[in-house]
């Protein structure tokens, strides 16, 4: 027994550090959105850890989740039992309000690392993303961002700005040490930093609906079902041209409301020329800015507009708005597809195969001027082979013995043939003498 304690209180002095040193050490959690695939995001989660244990000797414990590299991180970091709690994900205005709320109630630490080029403190506009099926209905954008953030108390890292070079499709590379070391530094710094104690939630930032976006979806199921027959001027309570508007509004990420009077297009275009088969739901979005932009400048619908080299008529700009919107009839469908294809009110068989007849003469234009250019060529590289040739044969004439080997383009033989010479012909003594 006399052995034992000495041995368990060398034990304990050689424990006690240790365990005031855990004690004290601060716990980061650390998870990410899926942003490019599951071992990828690992290994840089894994990565970024690493550095941050290295550099503080123990003073910073790095958690990371089991369950990163999912939808859901905004969750996972409000659930997380930790000191400080860091999240890498692209911009998603839902999920930053989500966040910014959560972080004014709670002492822990929230970071967040904007995985996407988008730069959160210079835009001064953050539309609800399009896969969001979570937020309230009423939720259409955020205002200033990065400043929201702040207000918050959350620490807003963004690599893409001190490393453009090092994304991939608008996203952080996962495998850049450039883009690592950077993350590990700034979480290491905000760490040491503290918590900021005067953390509000910033609502004037948030832009809601003041109008049910059930009502618009009711009033574009109506557009679609009228497919095949003439577009009517009035659906439900709005004209076809407030309808524009408001769907166009409510794509861009505006607050929806009910609309000022806008008059009817001039003279509106009837078929769409020179569109792709599909388009992303960022170039509607940017469509959806266009048409705003106009009504709002000039009181009226527009009679088409130029996008990437399309022009796309007011009719298919109003059907396929309300194609987008008339399933959002309540919060969990309130998200848009990623891409979809592009389609027509009105079909005519001759316009559309217009711009395709337009290519191929452009096409055969180009070869008949190509077919020109090659014909000249060789017409000139012929007439300088002509040339050099009868220089040739003018010095083989003139200017050489006749029985000679002819290396000109037309002769491999002998010649008997004797030139003229204009040279005078010199004369031997018997000769001279007999004259």
């Amino acid at each position: 027994m006399k052995k034992i304690i000495p041995i368990l209180l060398l034990s304990l002095i050689i424990l006690c550090p240790i365990i005031a040193e855990s004690a004290d050490a601060t716990t980061v959690f650390l998870t990410s959105d899926n942003l490019h695939e599951h071992d990828a995001d690992f290994a840089r989660l894994n990565d970024i850890k690493e550095r941050i244990e290295s550099k503080t000797n123990g003073d910073i414990i790095v958690v990371v989740d089991d369950s990163a590299s999912n939808p859901g991180e905004g969750t996972r970091v409000m659930a997380a039992r930790c000191d400080v709690a860091v999240t890498i994900a692209g911009a998603c205005a839902g999920n930053l309000v989500d966040l910014a709320d959560y972080s004014t109630k709670v002492t822990k630490k929230i970071i967040y690392v904007n995985a996407g080029t988008l730069d959160l403190n210079t835009i001064n506009f953050l539309r609800r993303s399009y896969d969001d099926n979570w937020s309230h209905y009423t939720f259409a954008s955020l205002q200033n961002p990065g400043k929201f953030l702040n207000d918050a108390g959350i620490t807003l890292i963004q690599p893409a700005q001190e490393y453009p070079d090092d994304c991939y499709k608008g996203i952080i590379a996962y495998d850049s040490d450039n883009v690592n070391e950077y993350i590990a530094n700034e979480i290491i710094n905000s760490v040491y930093a503290g918590t900021n104690e005067n953390k509000q939630l910033d609502t004037d930032l948030i832009v809601y609906h003041k109008l049910d976006p059930k009502y618009l979806a009711e009033d574009s199921k109506k557009i679609v079902d009228g497919h095949g027959s003439d577009m009517q001027e009035s659906y439900g309570s709005y004209t076809t041209q407030q309808l524009l508007y408001m769907s166009a509004s409510y794509i861009g990420g505006y607050a929806l409301e009910v609309p000022g009077e806008f008059g009817a297009p001039d003279n509106p275009q009837k078929y769409s020329s020179f569109t792709k088969g599909e388009y992303s739901f960022n170039d509607y979005y940017n469509m959806a800015d266009i048409v705003v932009d106009y009504m709002d400048e000039h009181g009226k619908a527009p009679d088409s507009i130029n996008y990437e080299g399309a022009t796309i008529g007011y009719y298919d700009l109003v059907y396929n708005f309300a194609l987008l919107t008339e399933d959002d009839t309540s919060a969990s469908t309130m998200n848009f597809p990623s891409e979809m294809g592009f389609h027509k009110y009105y079909s005519d068989f001759l316009f559309e195969i217009l711009p395709i007849g337009l290519i191929i003469v452009a096409i055969i234009v180009i070869l008949l001027i190509v077919r020109s250019i090659i014909k000249r060529i060789k017409r000139r590289i012929r007439r300088r082979k002509e040339r050099k040739y009868r220089k040739r044969m003018q010095r083989e004439r003139y200017g050489r013995n006749p029985r000679q080997f002819h290396r000109n383009i037309d002769s491999r033989y002998y010649s008997d043939y004797d030139y003229p010479s204009n040279k005078p012909k010199r004369l031997n003594r018997q000769e001279r003498r007999r004259r």
